[in-house]
């Protein structure tokens, strides 16, 4: 192993880089070993308080799952790091083995992530020129890149890099995953008659609905314009459909009432659906299935859901 960009200054990490500071990984490419045909293409952001919030979700939907297993599962959710089962168990061992040789200052065994941040870095390609930054800098930098600034909502951007860990996971796990894309009915009526004022109003309402009727472990994102897009975890195809419904249903309730339901055309919502391990293998089939059944949504008349085929 070379020289790491760090030293260890009398057997000991400076408490300060994991209690004030975080990780900002640039990019990912393929680890040395064990080779790979592809790379990894998403911007990954490490965050210190995604192990605190995201680990324990975690570790609540996967069942039988043992101490050393959970451990594994928070640091690779840590460092945000898409592999394949093999990969995973690979590098674990390794990673282990990687600790075990760090000296301990007063008996104190070095913490995991320390000695993963140093495996990662020069023991793999994993990480590469990563970037330590304040928790405040990151927050901001994160909010522009990955949120929709009208909504409230993750955008497109962050929704493609997390639907591939996510699609990874669910193989991994053998659990079922199910994939919603929104369109909104005659929202450029609404646009051109109310205004794009009226029409923002509308798009974060539609966000609201979203949010009040879906889990907090979904991932809710708006694509841009009127177009939003949800990932149902741990969630079969009945379930899917059946969650799809109610959201057809809320948003066409939701308008009938308000100024927009004084147009001539109402304002409703068409739904795409495609699921994952029962029509897809991979997140583009995925997004294919789903898309190509909200465009016969649309074609149908809209205000409705269509499971592809």
């Amino acid at each position: 192993m070379g020289p790491p960009p760090w030293r260890l200054s009398g057997g000991g990490f400076p408490g300060i880089l994991f209690s004030n500071l975080i990780f900002h990984r640039l990019e990912r490419r393929t680890p040395k070993r064990p080779a790979r045909a592809s790379v990894f293409e998403e911007v990954a952001v490490l965050r210190h308080q995604q192990l605190e919030r995201l680990a324990p979700s975690s570790i609540q939907e996967i069942d039988g799952l043992s101490d050393h297993e959970r451990e594994r599962d928070r640091i690779f959710r840590f460092f945000r790091l898409n592999l394949e089962p093999r990969e995973v168990e690979y590098h674990w061992q390794r990673l282990l083995m990687h600790q075990s040789r760090f000296p301990s200052a007063e008996g104190r065994k070095v913490d995991l992530r320390t000695a993963a941040f140093d495996y990662f870095l020069n023991e793999t390609d994993l990480l590469a020129e990563p970037m330590v930054m304040e928790r405040a800098e990151l927050r901001q930098t994160e909010l522009m890149a990955y949120f929709d600034y009208l909504t409230g909502l993750r955008n497109y951007a962050y929704f493609e890099s997390e639907i591939k860990t996510e699609v990874a996971r669910a193989k991994r796990y053998q659990t079922s995953l199910c994939l919603l894309l929104c369109d909104l009915d005659g929202f450029k009526y609404v646009n051109d008659s109310l205004g794009h004022r009226t029409g923002n109003d509308v798009l974060r309402e539609v966000g609201q609905i979203l949010q009040k009727r879906l889990r907090s472990t979904d991932l809710i994102a708006r694509f841009g314009g009127d177009e939003f897009a949800v990932l149902l975890h741990r969630t079969d195809p009945e379930n899917g459909l059946r969650v799809a419904d109610k959201l057809c249903g809320s948003i066409d309730v939701q308008f009938r009432g308000g100024p927009v339901g004084k147009l001539p055309r109402r304002l409703t919502a068409s739904f795409g659906l495609s699921s994952l391990p029962n029509q897809a293998d991979d997140e583009t089939t995925l997004f294919e299935l789903a898309d190509r059944a909200l465009y016969q949504a649309k074609r149908a008349g809209g205000n409705r859901v269509v499971f592809a085929s």
